[in-house]
Parts: structure tokens; C-alpha cells; sequence
């Protein structure tokens, strides 16, 4: 093993930061009423914003979930989108009628393309920074030392400085003696492949802080995935 079970965890942690930060890029500039006027029924909306303006909606459950259809995937995409608790202009936001909560249980729907296109970056996205984390743990289980895995995938030094953590950087410096593992040709493939993923990830740097109306969860599924060179690799 080349690190330690800690230093493993945060290079990990690490690649989760650096896929949340490319995802943070592609956010679609939705309001409430986008929202609304996707999930909810046009006849039910004046209700729901009356009942806004009167009921104390803080202690309401403002999840909704959907199944969704896109053209990119065959299985329907998942979703819980959890509305922030006032509209950006301070009124109170759309109360969530029952059928958007249960929606799991209804069929998919077609939803608008900027959404559409965001939940499928986002769906790659999580595949992309997965399959980087199937090469760390490939790597980490060949090489005996950091200093081994960055000769064959240099870019697990970014990820090191995303930790800032000053041991494990120092560790790419320590030289071991063992002979350095062959590789075998479809993990070279995809080391190549996912360091061009972490190089493009990290040239972005931070995103853009942004106000949101709502945050997006995409339910984990085996539906979803990329054929790599070592493997199926899935959007869990």
C-alpha cells in the first residue's frame, strides 16, 4: 500500500471536493418559480403561494422528488430538490403539494433542457471523479509509497494540496528503494484518462459564489455508468 488508510480518506475527500467544484460551474441559473412551474401544477400554484404567505412554512417539508427522462440515459434520473426557505426576493416561496413529494412513485417526466443537460453533466461528472478514485485505489494497492504513484499519475499531487495536509505532501518526496510495479497497459489508459480530468478540474480553480434557491441530489443507482478501460465504472 502506498498510504495510509488517513492519507487514502483525505485524497479521496479531496477528489469529492474537486468533482463538487466542476459541478458548481454548471448549476443552471433557476429561480423558485422555474422550479415551481416544472414540478407543480399550473391550477394549484395560487394556492400554494397563498398558503405561503400564510402558513409558518419553516417546520414544512420543502423536498420535492421526481423521476426524470432525459434522451441521454435510458433509466430515469432520481432527484430530491430541497427549496430554500424564502424566494430570493424575501417572499415566501411555493408550499410543495404532495403528488412533487411522492413523485418518485409517478412516471418520469420531461423537464426543461437547461435542467435536463445539468443533471446529466452532473450524472458524468460523478462518473468522471469516480473513476479517478478507481485509479488512486488501483495505484495505491500496486506502489509502496506516494512517491511510486506520482511517477505514474502526477496529478495526485494536486489532490494532495487540496487536503493541505503538510505529512502526506512531504510523502511524495520520500524515495523507496522497491522497483516500481509494471503497469499493466489499462491502467496506463486510465491514468492518462483521469489525469486529464483532474488537470481540467483543478484549471477551473473555485467557483463563483452563488445565492441558491435550491440544492439538487441525484439518487445513487447502478443505471448509470461508463465503460473505462479497467472496468464499469458507475454514478453511485
Amino acid at each position: 500500500m502506498a498510504f495510509s488508510g488517513n492519507h487514502l480518506d483525505m485524497l479521496e475527500r479531496a477528489i469529492d471536493t474537486m468533482r463538487d467544484r466542476r459541478i458548481d460551474f454548471d448549476i443552471p441559473p433557476f429561480d423558485h418559480e422555474d422550479i415551481a412551474n416544472i414540478f407543480i401544477k399550473p391550477e394549484d400554484m395560487p394556492a400554494l403561494q397563498r398558503a405561503g404567505e400564510l402558513i409558518d412554512s419553516r417546520y414544512l417539508d420543502r423536498l420535492i422528488q421526481a423521476s426524470i427522462q432525459t434522451e441521454a440515459f435510458s433509466s430515469p434520473v432520481r432527484i430530491s430538490i430541497r427549496l430554500a426557505g424564502a424566494k430570493p426576493d424575501g417572499r415566501p416561496m411555493y408550499l410543495v403539494p404532495s403528488y412533487a413529494i411522492s413523485g418518485y412513485s409517478t412516471e418520469p417526466i420531461k423537464v426543461d433542457k437547461r435542467m435536463e443537460d445539468y443533471l446529466v453533466e452532473c450524472i458524468n461528472n460523478s462518473i468522471s471523479f469516480n473513476y479517478v478514485k478507481t485509479v488512486l485505489r488501483r495505484l495505491d494497492e500496486m506502489c509502496q509509497s506516494a512517491h511510486q504513484v506520482a511517477f505514474f499519475w502526477p496529478v495526485v499531487r494536486m489532490l494532495a494540496d487540496i487536503t493541505n495536509d503538510g505529512k502526506l505532501i512531504k510523502s511524495f518526496d520520500k524515495k523507496t528503494r522497491a522497483m516500481l510495479p509494471s503497469l499493466p497497459p489499462h491502467l496506463r489508459a486510465a491514468c492518462k484518462d483521469t489525469s486529464e480530468i483532474v488537470t481540467a478540474a483543478h484549471m477551473l480553480g473555485e467557483p463563483p459564489k452563488r445565492n441558491y434557491a435550491f440544492t439538487i441530489h441525484i439518487t445513487g443507482n447502478r443505471l448509470h455508468y461508463r465503460d473505462t478501460p479497467i472496468g464499469m465504472v458507475y454514478h453511485v
